[in-house]
C-alpha cells in the first residue's frame, strides 16, 4: 500500500504548472507593439471636445446628487468641507476650529457614516444644488480642559399609541 501511495504523490508532483517567464525592460520592450517614448500623457486639448465635455458633465452630476445617492469618497469630501466652515458659540461668540479639532471632527464623521448615522435626510441637512451640508442634525460638541469630542444625539421616534377607544354609552 505505501508504494501505490507513493507513485500518487510522484504523479501529482510532477504536473506542475510551468512558471511565469519574467523579462528585463529591454526584452519586454520587443513584445509592445509601440514604444514606451511613443505614448504621451493627454491634456484636455488633445481630447475630443465633445469627450472632455462629457466628462465634465458627469463629473458635475456626480457632485449634484442627493445626499443618499452620493459615493463614500464624495461624502468624506463634503465632511471635510462641513469641518472647514464649523463654527461654534461659546458665551455668545462665534469661534472656528482648530487645525487639530478640524481632524477629530472629520474623523468622527466618517466614523458615524460608516456606522450609517448620517444615512437619511432627517440627519444631514444637505444642498444638492450647491453642493453643500448645512447642518448635521443632533451633532454636540463636548469640550473638556484639553480634550475635545463629539457626539450625534439621535432622535428616535416614539410609538405611536392607538386612540383611545370612546365607550359610547347607550341610554
Amino acid at each position: 500500500m505505501d508504494s501505490k501511495r507513493i507513485n500518487k504523490t510522484l504523479r501529482k508532483s510532477s504536473t506542475k504548472k510551468p512558471a511565469l517567464n519574467v523579462f528585463s525592460i529591454e526584452e519586454s520592450e520587443k513584445h509592445l507593439p509601440i514604444k514606451i517614448e511613443e505614448v504621451k500623457p493627454t491634456d484636455s486639448k488633445t481630447l475630443d471636445p465633445g469627450f472632455f465635455s462629457f466628462l465634465q458633465a458627469e463629473t458635475n452630476s456626480a457632485l449634484k446628487k442627493p445626499w443618499l445617492r452620493l459615493e463614500r469618497g464624495i461624502r468624506i469630501q463634503k465632511f471635510r468641507q462641513f469641518a472647514e466652515n464649523y463654527s461654534y458659540n461659546i458665551d455668545s461668540e462665534e469661534k472656528k476650529l482648530s487645525s487639530a479639532e478640524k481632524e477629530i471632527l472629520i474623523k468622527f464623521l466618517v466614523s458615524a457614516n460608516d456606522a450609517k448615522l448620517l444615512n437619511s435626510k432627517q440627519s444631514v441637512l444637505y444642498d444638492s444644488d450647491d453642493g453643500v451640508i448645512k447642518d448635521i442634525k443632533g451633532l454636540k460638541m463636548i469640550r473638556s480642559d484639553d480634550n475635545i469630542s463629539f457626539k450625534i444625539e439621535a432622535s428616535r421616534p416614539t410609538k405611536r399609541s392607538k386612540p383611545s377607544e370612546s365607550k359610547i354609552e347607550l341610554e
